[in-house]
Parts: C-alpha cells; structure tokens; sequence
C-alpha cells in the first residue's frame, strides 16, 4: 500500500544522482578551513524539505511533484558534470533537494540560502574570519529555514 506524501520513485532517482554529482561535497566541507563547518548549515537547511515530506506522510495528504525543480536539478548536475563546475553540481543538489518543499516565493527564499553551506560560500568570504563565516553560514541556513517553515505553519492554519 502507497501511503500518500512519500516520495515518488523519480523524485528518489533525481535525489540520488544529484547526491551523487555533488558527492564531493564532504571533502570539501573537511578539508577548506572556511567552510569546515558548513555541514551544520547543510543539516539545518534540510530540515524544511523532511519537515514537509514527514507532515504530507502523517496527515496523508498527496504531495505535489515539482518537474521543474526536478528537471533543473538534473540540468544543473548535468552542466555542472560537462563544464566542471562544482558550484553547478551542488546546486543542482539544492534544487533536487527543494523540490521536496512546495513551491512559494518563501521556498525561493530559502532555496537561494543554499549558498551558505556551498564551498564557494568560504571563497567569496575568504577575507572574513572563519567565526564570522560559521555565524553567517549558520544564519543563512537557519533564517532561510526559519521562513519556509513559518509560511508552511500559516498555511496549515
């Protein structure tokens, strides 16, 4: 039986082969002193997209598929494979990610705060002391997630 609000088998197969594109995403999280701890930001910013797959799956409600998302985040993997352009390939990772929260402007908003736990974050911040990066990076995820999840909870309401 297909309980409402799990993810559909293609949303899991764009997941995983965007996950898989962007796999290097550890090491660069371990080995750039800017970014060591950009993995914290990673975590808080997932939580919107399990907070909406876990709340469609309890009140068993059907969730949208979003092919646009989906289709981007291939098309970013992709682009990002072709050209070598990890900053595409993690953000393809971002979209695959997204497509698991509906879409609305506050989504968007979060979406863009990916930056955050992106390496490429720590470069652009280089100048900064790693305290301020951490706090940033923190910010980003945690505001970001603050706002999609506040625009779900009015919406339920």
């Amino acid at each position: 039986m297909k309980r409402a609000g799990l993810p559909t088998p293609i949303e899991l197969a764009v997941l995983a082969y965007c996950a898989w594109q962007a796999s290097d995403l550890p090491t660069s999280w371990w080995s750039a002193p800017a970014v060591r701890w950009a993995w914290i930001a990673f975590i808080i910013w997932c939580i919107p997209a399990v907070v909406s797959i876990s709340s469609h799956y309890i009140s068993d409600q059907n969730r949208k598929l979003s092919p646009y998302y989906l289709g981007g985040a291939i098309a970013l993997s992709l682009l990002g494979t072709l050209g070598s352009l990890h900053a595409l390939q993690h953000l393809g990772f971002a979209v695959a990610i997204a497509a698991f929260v509906p879409p609305s402007l506050p989504a968007v908003v979060w979406l863009g705060c990916c930056i955050g736990w992106m390496p490429g974050f720590g470069w652009f911040a280089k100048l900064l002391p790693f305290t301020v990066i951490l706090l940033l990076q923190l910010g980003l995820a945690a505001g970001g997630s603050a706002v999609v999840t506040r625009h779900a909870q009015a919406r339920r309401q």
